[in-house]
């Protein structure tokens, strides 16, 4: 980013062993997050990412793909996936094509009932695939 302004470029945030790993490929227009995600600082990992998501939507994307491929999250990190969601449903508003993947890494009905949850309340459709080892 420069300027604050979104320069129709991916995004590569390595993952740790407390935080997710997120890529987003914008010519493709997939956005994965994939690993675990309870770091210390919840404010300091996702913030950023919820700003480059807000000037994301300015750049007229046509379609995006996001795929969720997590084994756990953490509370703070459920409220972070929440207004991740909450601020994608706003390019649907733009026109854009939304398409939510959750790749099951195991049977925690915890996790599964949580993301459940946050998408049924915000009203998103998504595809849940079984993910084999």
């Amino acid at each position: 980013m420069k300027n604050g302004k979104i320069l129709n470029k991916d995004l590569r945030i390595k993952p740790t062993t407390s935080t997710f790993g997120i890529e987003f490929l914008y010519a493709e227009g997939l956005l994965r997050i994939r690993g675990n995600s309870y770091p210390d600082n919840s404010y300091g990992f996702f913030e950023p990412l919820l700003n480059w998501i807000d000037n994301l939507l300015q750049s007229g994307i046509s379609t995006i793909k996001v795929e969720f491929s997590v084994g756990y999250f953490n509370t703070s990190s459920s409220k972070y996936l929440y207004q991740i969601m909450y601020r994608l449903k706003q390019f649907e508003a733009k026109g854009t094509r939304l398409e939510f993947f959750w790749y099951l890494l195991s049977d925690d009905e915890e996790m599964a009932a949580t993301w459940k949850e946050i998408m049924d309340e915000l009203n998103l459709q998504y595809t849940l695939v079984s993910e084999q080892p």
